[in-house]
């Protein structure tokens, strides 16, 4: 027979409360990083690419915000219990989004494609089926302000090491400002003494017709 409230369960009780706190204030911070907070979020329907396990579609999904989570690559997640159970889930490749045009409010990408791509023309094209899916006045939010398209030319190796985080920071604004003119550079409220990129987020929004 079940005992409630033994010592035992309000123990697991406490671990799991504890835990879901902690995820709330990471993911928290996640959305901060972005530039948004829950209250912006309230009422819209949200993609995010890479979701990883999809703890944001699951702490969103608490405070009844509509999120749907996309990952390449969920058998990653296996061994530490699989993809979130409950979220919306959808395995796919940013490039080619199993969506209809104009579906969400917001897309965004916290160190996930476009951030990580292995060319300009991948970087465009991952940026162009984001835009795709993005409702007319949305938004496409990407974090952090950084680029690793190839190799930085900074010297005869192309070896970063030689560049100031103030230099890389300079070139990947350049780079997506070459590859998506319409990019804008946002403060996000962060403050680091190095690595000026986890500061600032690029924020796209789709024109109006």
């Amino acid at each position: 027979m079940e005992i409630e409230n033994s010592p035992h369960n309000l123990k697991e009780e406490n671990k799991d409360d504890t835990e879901n706190k902690k995820m709330e204030s990471e993911i928290t911070e996640y959305i901060k990083n972005l530039g948004l907070s829950w209250d912006a979020l309230s009422g819209k329907k949200i993609l995010e690419i890479g979701s990883g396990m999809g703890d944001f579609g699951l702490v969103a999904k608490k405070k009844n915000i509509d999120v749907v989570s996309v990952d390449r690559f969920p058998e990653l997640y296996k061994d530490r219990g699989g993809i979130n159970k409950g979220i919306k889930f959808v395995k796919a490749e940013a490039e080619k989004l199993p969506f209809a045009d104009n579906s969400f409010d917001y897309v965004v990408s916290s160190g996930a494609p476009p951030t990580l791509s292995e060319s300009k023309e991948e970087y465009l094209a991952q940026s162009k089926e984001l835009l795709r899916v993005l409702k007319v006045g949305g938004e496409l939010r990407i974090f952090p302000a950084l680029v690793r398209i190839g190799k930085w030319d900074s010297n005869d190796d192309g070896d970063e090491r030689y560049l100031s985080d103030e230099k890389i920071s300079e070139m990947s604004k350049n780079v997506v400002k070459e590859i998506l003119p319409d990019a804008q550079v946002q403060k996000n409220g962060n403050q680091f003494e190095s690595r000026p990129w986890f500061e600032e987020y690029f924020l796209i929004k789709k024109p109006l017709d």
